[in-house]
């Protein structure tokens, strides 16, 4: 089993909840400028314990990028009989997406792709 995710974090992360006395406001400056954004990509083996796939970038991740790491980059490494486990990201579940997981599964007996797991992100 392989569990897929990605994450993101800024250089200059702003607080956004703060404790104050019960009646005080909290005022907190917050930059009005973005930030350098990092994101990083991979996969983990559960049979294994290793990651597969790492990849840190600093674009967005869009259903274009996200299915050329999956099918050049993390699809190569995975053994017949892999289940494949994703969050609910709007770009895991597009209809050109299933088709190229449904080819490169073609190819490799008995892998499963499962896009619609929502519960597990609880």
């Amino acid at each position: 089993m392989v569990y897929v995710d990605e994450c993101g974090v800024e250089e200059f992360m702003t607080r956004s909840h703060g404790r104050t006395p019960c009646g005080e406001r909290l005022n907190v400056p917050k930059p009005g400028r973005r930030f350098k954004r990092t994101n990083v990509i991979a996969g983990w083996s559960n049979k294994t314990k290793q990651i597969l796939a790492p990849y840190i970038y600093s674009w967005n991740t869009t259903s274009a990028w996200f299915m050329v790491w999956f099918e050049y980059m993390l699809l190569p490494l995975l053994l017949p009989g892999t289940l494949i486990l994703l969050d609910n990201a709007s770009f895991h579940n597009k209809a050109s997406n299933r088709q190229i997981v449904a080819d490169v599964a073609s190819r490799l007996p008995k892998c499963y792709y499962i896009h619609q797991l929502s519960e597990l992100e609880g």
